[in-house]
């Protein structure tokens, strides 16, 4: 019980960081997006330690070039080591809309990572954490650089739906090495995210969150972002 409510302090006390980062003055740029991202995820019918993970996520915003902003689909095997603990390896092909001519910008990136239920608890509650190691690439130019990620986190059931939840969450990014084409600070980024999660079909759930980014670009960038999520379990 301790561990999650210590973890639920440190995310709430980014979440407020965050939030109240200051927004005036032209070093700081603001941005809204919609974010939307439907998964398809389970395991071999004959092999249920093997696990798949299928994603495609349209990013799209409300000033720019165009609307179109970025476009990630994903793929990723994985294996279930315990019921709170899967490895996994990934791909990202990573688009950007440069212009309003459609000039493309591409990333290739391959991953790790590691996903760990901390808690884990039979009446919903759940504290998972996400380590990513990212070895990304664009088409442009050639060294690859890495990128860490942590992800934190905590859903917490209804009170009379369980099958209901709280969503929240904080993600940091961190550049390993910066070759010329990476425009952000060691500390990359941060992501916090407030939201719930409805269940829809026998095996499907619905996350509709507010996220906040902010990057450490120059001049450094913050999105409020509506992410909505949708989760098929087959």
């Amino acid at each position: 019980m301790r561990s999650y409510k210590g973890v639920f302090k440190y995310l709430f006390l980014v979440a407020t960081i965050i939030l109240w980062i200051p927004t005036r003055g032209d070093s700081l740029q603001t941005h809204n997006k919609l974010w939307t991202n439907f998964t398809v995820t389970g395991s071999l019918i004959n092999y249920e330690k093997i696990l798949y993970d299928f994603e495609m996520e349209l990013r799209l915003r409300d000033r720019g070039p165009t609307i179109f902003d970025q476009a990630l689909p994903t793929a990723a095997i994985g294996y279930q080591i315990n019921d709170r603990l899967s490895l996994w390896m990934g791909y990202t092909f990573f688009i950007t809309n440069k212009s309003s001519k459609n000039n493309f910008y591409y990333e290739y990136r391959f991953w790790p990572q590691i996903i760990w239920d901390i808690v884990k608890k039979e009446n919903g509650l759940r504290l998972s954490s996400r380590t990513r190691l990212e070895l990304r690439k664009n088409t442009i130019y050639n060294p690859w650089t890495k990128r860490a990620r942590e992800k934190l986190t905590l859903n917490i059931p209804f009170k009379n739906h369980k099958d209901y939840y709280y969503i929240l969450a904080d993600e940091i990014f961190f550049n390993l090495n910066r070759p010329s084409w990476v425009n952000t600070k060691p500390f990359d980024q941060n992501r916090v995210f407030i939201g719930v999660g409805i269940p829809i079909l026998n095996k499907s759930i619905f996350e509709i969150c507010y996220m906040n980014q902010y990057q450490t670009t120059n001049p450094r960038q913050m999105s409020h972002v509506l992410y909505l999520s949708f989760k098929l379990k087959t």
